[in-house]
């Protein structure tokens, strides 16, 4: 068992450094402002009718601080692909919202993105990518019930 834990933390790894290298379009953002900024777009998917996201939503999306987000969203925003807005309507709550040159970064990773997954079903068949799917999201659901698991067992700790 403990040899199988081995191979699977190094797999993860391998895994995770060669994710990482696979993309080269987000020049120097590391991977939490990736996924604040992929973050953003999915929020706006979820409501086409508007092009801003709370950075509250940002919050509850990622699970993250406050100050966790608000530190992204100072290096996406020095970087130019993103800037914070306030609505006349909610003037309390700060908003984000893609640049033009964040938008047309997005497109181009996006498109890079597809044609890679393309080209990994391709690679891997419609059968075996099924089955990676299925074992991915079943990796995910046990990787959240542990962290739950740990949270309740540190409340109780406490």
């Amino acid at each position: 068992m403990d040899n199988l834990a081995d191979m699977l933390r190094k797999s993860i790894i391998d895994f995770k450094r060669t994710a990482l290298r696979t993309s080269n379009t987000f020049d120097k953002l590391t991977l939490a402002d990736m996924t604040v900024f992929w973050t953003m777009h999915g929020i706006m998917c979820q409501n086409p009718q508007t092009e801003q996201v709370a950075i509250g939503d940002l919050v509850k999306h990622l699970s993250l601080s406050k100050p966790a987000i608000t530190q992204n969203i100072n290096k996406l925003e020095d970087k130019g692909l993103v800037q914070r807005v306030t609505l006349r309507s909610d003037r309390r709550a700060t908003y984000v919202q893609f640049t033009n040159k964040g938008k047309l970064l997005f497109e181009k990773e996006k498109r890079n993105i597809d044609d890679k997954m393309a080209e990994f079903v391709r690679r891997m068949g419609d059968e075996d990518t099924i089955k990676f799917i299925e074992l991915l999201n079943k990796f995910r659901k046990i990787t959240e019930e542990m962290q739950t698991d740990n949270d309740k067992k540190e409340k109780g700790d406490k």
